[in-house]
């Protein structure tokens, strides 16, 4: 995924990120990084939001796409969980 590795290059907080699957109905986006959820968030919208578009083809009840900052899921979509407290 070139688009995903140049975007959180590009974003400059993020130490790794992974996809993996936990069963066949989900899909987890991993990562570590630096600053704010908020503002991750926002950036991969931004920067990566080709790829997330790209998964969200295949995902029933997707946010509506393109992936924009200013777009977050319905409490029946997918959710974007931190785990930072």
């Amino acid at each position: 995924m070139p688009g995903l590795f140049q975007a959180t290059d590009a974003i400059g907080r993020v130490h790794y990120s992974r996809f993996t699957v936990l069963s066949e109905r989900t899909l987890l986006f991993l990562g570590d990084f630096d600053g704010g959820f908020g503002q991750l968030m926002a950036g991969l919208a931004k920067l990566a939001g080709p790829v997330f578009d790209a998964i969200f083809q295949h995902v029933d009840n997707a946010p509506p796409t393109p992936s924009l900052p200013t777009r977050m899921p319905s409490s029946n979509g997918p959710k974007l969980i931190s785990s930072r407290r």
